[in-house]
């Protein structure tokens, strides 16, 4: 019985560690979205302000 207790806690070891460099990567995937998503934005807004400078240019 000590045998599959030590078994178990050494999975669950093993799928704690996974889950962690997992949730690390899911940090640092959010992270760089969120910042693309803020310069797709930024560039959204000066294209519509470049435009809107065109149209109101004689």
């Amino acid at each position: 019985m000590n045998s599959e207790s030590n078994e178990i806690k050494n999975k669950v070891k093993e799928n704690s560690e996974k889950l962690m460099k997992l949730g690390s990567i899911l940090a640092k995937n959010q992270f760089s979205y969120k910042i693309e998503e803020k310069n797709l934005k930024n560039i959204g807004k000066i294209e519509l302000k470049i435009y809107k400078n065109i149209m109101n240019h004689p």
